[in-house]
């Protein structure tokens, strides 16, 4: 569907008073662009989701709660989002996720998943089919997760980038910035994505 689409039936959701717009792997990518400028490599981005799935693999490892827990796989989501839109690949964020009653197996395998697909990338171009497969795989495991957490990755994205969108970013050249509102103590370094 051209963006031009997607974006005017987003207006016209939220228009006719649907409170939460509906996220997509176009919209994220776009949004991240905008606010951060491109990014300067695949490689980099998959450095950045290595970084977010190692807080919900803290999460999912210390007591945490179940909000905190989804909220991390949301935002390694939105950066797989940005990794897929570079390798030209196409992830749907519903369906086929494997079910699960402990967020860590999921989480666990999906660090693995984003393990093997930053190895796939370093040094050789790999068939998209292959990228596709393995970042289609991270989206699943990290469903699981949410779907352990009482929620959806869908609904977790769509929270997320509400959050992302009102927050003030600074950019710092070359895809990377911070947010300057307040929302957390510090200020927190984004590397060509969103946090």
């Amino acid at each position: 569907m051209p963006v031009r689409v997607q974006r005017k039936r987003a207006w016209l959701r939220f228009a006719m008073g649907e409170k939460t717009v509906r996220e997509s792997q176009s919209t994220i990518f776009e949004w991240a662009e905008a606010t951060f400028g491109p990014a300067r490599s695949i490689v980099r981005l998959l450095g950045r989701a290595n970084t977010e799935m190692a807080e919900l693999i803290r999460a999912v490892t210390t007591p945490g709660s179940p909000a905190q827990i989804a909220e991390e796989a949301a935002d390694t989501a939105i950066v797989l989002c940005c990794v897929a839109t570079m390798a030209a690949a196409t992830i749907s964020f519903e369906g086929g996720a494997p079910a699960a009653s402990n967020p860590l197996q999921p989480a666990a395998s999906a660090n693995a998943t984003i393990a093997e697909l930053l190895a796939e990338l370093v040094g050789r171009p790999r068939p998209i089919r292959t990228v596709t497969v393995l970042l289609r795989r991270a989206f699943l495991y990290l469903e699981s997760v949410c779907e352990a957490c009482g929620t959806t990755l869908t609904a977790e994205i769509d929270k997320k980038m509400a959050t992302n969108r009102q927050r003030r970013w600074v950019r710092e050249g070359g895809g990377v910035g911070s947010h300057t509102d307040g929302a957390d103590e510090h200020h927190i370094r984004i590397e060509g994505e969103a946090a």
